[in-house]
C-alpha cells in the first residue's frame, strides 16, 4: 500500500483523474465493439485513436488516451500496443490533418482587472475576491498557486510582498519558489494593500 502511495504521488490528482477517465473510456468503447481492452492489439488501438479523431478530439487528448492506454499494459506486464508503427503513423496523420495547435484562453488584461476589482463591494467578501484577483494577476499565478497560500507563506516588506509558493504544476516534487510583488501605483488596484486589507478584515492570524 505504500509503495502505490508512493507511485501515485508521481502524477497530480488531476492528471490520475484524467488517466482513469481516458481508460474507462477506451474499455468501454472496445466492449462495445467485442474488442479486447487487455491486451488489444495495434489494429484496435489504431481505430480507437481514428475514432477520438472523428469525434473531434483534440490531439493532446488523443495523445493522452495513448499514455494511458500505454501505462496500462505495462502495468499488468504486455507490451504496449502503442509502440506500433500503425499507431504512431496514424497519430502523425492525426496531427498533421488537425494540427496540434491548443486554443489559448485569451489573458487578462488591466483594463479588465480593473473593471472588474470596481465592481466589488467593499466587504469580506469582497475584499477577498479583491486579493485574490490583484494577487493572481501580480504574479502570474495558478489558480491551485493561490489556493495553496497560507498566511505563513506571506512576507510582507518595504517593497511589498514575498510570497512562498510550496508547489505547483510545474513543480511536482514541491522545492519550492518565492515570488515578490511590489506595491502598485494606484491604491484600487494595488495587490500587496488588497492583501493586507483582506488579511485585516478577515482577522487572519
Amino acid at each position: 500500500e505504500a509503495a502505490r502511495t508512493y507511485a501515485s504521488s508521481l502524477r497530480a490528482k488531476n492528471t490520475w483523474r484524467a488517466y482513469q477517465a481516458d481508460w474507462r473510456g477506451f474499455t468501454t468503447w472496445c466492449h462495445e465493439l467485442s474488442l479486447n481492452p487487455l491486451p488489444a492489439t495495434p489494429e484496435t488501438v489504431t481505430l480507437y485513436v481514428a475514432s477520438l479523431a472523428d469525434r473531434g478530439r483534440k490531439v493532446s487528448t488523443i495523445t493522452r488516451a495513448l499514455a494511458t492506454i500505454s501505462q496500462r499494459h505495462r502495468a499488468a506486464g504486455h507490451p504496449s500496443p502503442t509502440a506500433a508503427a500503425v499507431v504512431r503513423e496514424t497519430l502523425r496523420g492525426i496531427r498533421r490533418q488537425i494540427g496540434v495547435r491548443q486554443a489559448q484562453k485569451l489573458p487578462l488584461l488591466a483594463e479588465q482587472l480593473r473593471a472588474l476589482v470596481a465592481t466589488l463591494p467593499d466587504d469580506l467578501s469582497g475584499n477577498r475576491d479583491r486579493a485574490i484577483l490583484l494577487v493572481g494577476f501580480a504574479m502570474a499565478a495558478r489558480r491551485s498557486e493561490l489556493v495553496g497560500l497560507d498566511v505563513d507563506d506571506l512576507n510582507f516588506t518595504d517593497e511589498g510582498a514575498v510570497l512562498n509558493i510550496k508547489k505547483s504544476k510545474t513543480d511536482q516534487e514541491g522545492r519550492g519558489r518565492q515570488v515578490g510583488i511590489p506595491f502598485g501605483s494606484s491604491e484600487e488596484t494595488c495587490p500587496v494593500r488588497a492583501l493586507r486589507t483582506w488579511i485585516s478584515t478577515a482577522g487572519i492570524t
